[in-house]
């Protein structure tokens, strides 16, 4: 199951955005509907600042789609921002281990 967790940095706001049963996926099958809820946040009005993964290979590699040249990749630009904000990316020691 992979999930899309919301969460607010100064309150106890939280909610599950997404949820995607599955026994199999990659990271490109990933990519379109992590950017599908980044929209649809800014959309309304939150300010997507920063994700966070844990060391599983599909988020590994969605990660890397976002290919920026660098030896590792920890942020990434927010095309639906309307101002230019970069969204940070954050993993376990596991993620960036592997990386």
């Amino acid at each position: 199951m992979m999930v899309l967790m919301v969460k607010e940095l100064f309150t106890h706001f939280r909610f599950s955005y997404l949820q995607l049963p599955c026994s199999t996926i990659t990271g490109d099958l990933i990519f379109e509907p992590f950017w599908e809820t980044i929209f649809r946040l800014e959309r309304i009005g939150f300010k997507v600042l920063a994700t966070t993964f844990d060391g599983a290979s599909v988020n590994r590699k969605m990660v890397k789609l976002h290919d920026s040249g660098t030896l590792v990749l920890y942020k990434a630009l927010n095309i639906y921002a309307k101002e230019e904000r970069y969204i940070y990316s954050f993993g376990s020691s596991t993620f960036y281990q592997n990386y």
